[in-house]
């Protein structure tokens, strides 16, 4: 079931994403607990404004570091520390916003704890993290549970757009686009 409550998160660049759900490099459950499933990268240049999908408390908020991977290469990836904030929803969901610009989300003074109104500038895409061929933001949500061990477990969820009726499902713009299409570690998305 996909929840209807979310707008897309900026408005100054028309939506093109460019690993969809079910995405081949990165959106699958990825270990034990976690998956990724039903995340989002939308391709946007670098400073591009960032608002919130929906209304909810700062949860989490990292926005210092100046590390960045561009290349393609999963293992070297995950040294890298992305900047991001989460938002905790009213119904307990999160949407997580990743590859911020250093300092973004504390020069919209942002803290831990703060209410942020749907559509609100939240921080500033930027090169933090592994953010592979093609500047962009990714964007999910998910709920989290604990398992029998105390473990933190991670759970994307499906959700539609109020603003954007577009193709979400990785294979559906793989099918509808072509291989011209930018995705986010093909040769045509240099």
């Amino acid at each position: 079931m996909s929840h209807k409550k979310y707008i897309i998160p900026f408005t100054e660049e028309e939506p093109l994403i460019v690993q969809g759900y079910n995405g081949p490099f990165s959106h699958f459950a990825v270990r034990h607990g976690n998956d990724y499933t039903y995340a989002l990268d939308f391709k946007l240049p670098y400073g591009t404004p960032i608002v919130a999908a929906r209304s909810g408390k700062v949860k989490l908020l990292l926005d210092s570091s100046s590390q960045c991977y561009t290349g393609v290469d999963i293992e070297e990836a995950r040294g890298y520390i992305p900047n991001a904030i989460e938002i905790r929803h009213d119904d307990g969901s999160i949407a997580h916003y990743q590859h911020l610009q250093k300092g973004s989300i504390r020069a919209h003074y942002l803290q831990f704890g703060d209410y942020v109104s749907q559509g609100q500038e939240i921080g500033n895409t930027g090169k933090s993290g592994w953010i592979g061929l093609i500047p962009h933001l990714h964007f999910m949500v998910y709920n989290s549970t604990c398992d029998f061990m105390g473990k933190r477990m991670l759970q994307t969820r499906p959700i539609d757009f109020t603003n954007y009726q577009g193709l979400l499902y990785h294979e559906e713009l793989k099918e509808m686009y072509g291989s011209d299409y930018p995705f986010l570690f093909s040769p045509a998305g240099v």
